[in-house]
Parts: structure tokens; sequence; C-alpha cells
């Protein structure tokens, strides 16, 4: 656990890191089809935590629309802005979510969570409203990087129930039904 120093340094840093990030990202955020207006909805998605004792993460809101809202995340190491690069989670022999990818990657998070307790990162995008298909994952820390715990997806929308969605990928201790648990 963070000291109460710590977590109050990470509060008073919040928005600068946010405000820094953005601007230090803005061709990469451009590059993810980010929202540029300032004023946008996306930004009310913009939050930052300590993961550890030298490690931030950092959502910088992307898009928000109807039923999605997603960000682009970030781990920065040291509070070394300017090497950061944003978060790719990849999952390995999992199906891809889009024709682009030849597997499962993401590089922007839909309504993600993290519990800094459990150094948990969750994420679940619907692919509609009535929340049929989509995906959710979620990964845990290791102290260097985000490991994947459980994937569920559901590209085809056929009806069921919401969140209802395949595991693809589970591992020991990871949680059941991410959609259904985080969603």
């Amino acid at each position: 656990h963070l000291s109460i120093r710590r977590q109050r340094q990470m509060c008073i840093r919040d928005r600068n890191v946010i405000a820094d990030l953005r601007r230090l990202q803005a061709s990469a955020l451009a590059q993810l089809h980010c929202d540029a207006d300032d004023d946008s909805l996306s930004r009310a998605h913009d939050d930052a935590w300590a993961i550890d004792a030298t490690h931030d993460l950092v959502f910088i809101g992307c898009q928000a629309g109807m039923y999605n809202a997603n960000v682009v995340a970030f781990v920065v190491a040291d509070g070394q802005l300017r090497q950061t690069q944003p978060l790719r989670l990849e999952v390995a022999n999992a199906p891809a979510v889009s024709d682009e990818e030849s597997s499962f990657v993401l590089s922007r998070l839909g309504w993600p969570r993290f519990d800094a307790r459990h150094g948990r990162l969750v994420e679940t995008t619907l692919f509609r409203g009535a929340a049929d298909c989509g995906h959710a994952a979620s990964w845990r820390w290791d102290g260097q990087a985000f490991q994947i715990e459980t994937l569920q997806l559901q590209r085809s929308c056929v009806g069921g129930e919401s969140g209802d969605w395949p595991v693809i990928w589970r591992s020991a201790g990871g949680p059941a039904h991410v959609a259904r648990e985080y969603g």
C-alpha cells in the first residue's frame, strides 16, 4: 500500500500530470482518434493513480458517446512523462476485436476502472447499447507491467443477456465474469 504522503502527492500532481501528458501526447491521441475539443465530455474520464512507489497510471479521456466512453492509458515510470507511451494491452492467441488487428489488442480502454489496492485494471466496451456484444477484460499489475487476468469477447451482436459473453482467457485468481462483476 502507498503511504499517505505519496497519496497526497498524487492528488496534488494529478491535474498537472494529466494536462502535461495530454500536451506531450497530442499526436498519439490524434492518431487514436481522440476528441480534440478541450470541453469534450471525454475529459470527465481523465484520472491518475499511484500504482506503486515509482509508477503512476494515467487515463486521458479519448471519446465519450451514448453508451461508451474510452480513455488512452499511460504507465508513467519515475515521473518521466516525455518517455511515456500509450499503453497497448495485448492478449496473444485471442481473437481480434477488429479486422485491422491479427490478435486481441487494445489501445483505448472502454469504461475503465482501476483498483489501486489490488493493482487491477478493468475495462468494458459495448459494441451497441443493448450490451449483447463487446469485450471486457481485467489485468493485474505485476510490478513492471499489466498482465491479463480475464478476457471476455462477443464480437457478433446476436441478442442475449447483457454481458453474457464467452470467456476467452482466464488466469488463476482472475474474475470469472468481468462484464458482470465490473461492467
